[in-house]
């Protein structure tokens, strides 16, 4: 295992299995993102990543190294693929912190429960 938090910042792009924790951290550090999903969310997720143009998704049945290597480098090539994902960095960063949340989720509450 790796820190990802200190090691995603420095990469231009990551290929990955589509797992929650690398998902998010790479999202958050703002590296595209080439996703061979294993399970049955973690395609459903990174398939929106994929709408915002921050994320490629290969299925891993029909994906060979060769495709792996190419998609990378098409993703390292076009501009558009980094910056949207920074520009999905910049949008999660803006998003208030669960400390900021919390108290307006409770005084909603109180307010329904009257």
């Amino acid at each position: 295992f790796a820190p990802l938090h200190a090691l995603l910042p420095t990469c231009s792009a990551v290929v990955h299995h589509g797992g929650f924790g690398t998902t998010a951290t790479a999202t958050a550090a703002g590296v595209p993102q080439l996703v061979l999903p294993q399970q049955f969310d973690t395609a459903l997720t990174c398939a929106r990543l994929a709408e915002q143009g921050a994320a490629v998704l290969l299925d891993t049945a029909s994906t060979d190294g060769a495709r792996v290597r190419d998609t990378v480098e098409r993703m390292l090539s076009e501009e558009g693929f980094s910056g949207r994902a920074a520009r999905l960095r910049d949008e999660v960063r803006s998003m208030p912190s669960p400390n900021e949340v919390v108290p307006e989720i409770e005084e909603r509450v109180a307010r329904l429960r009257g």
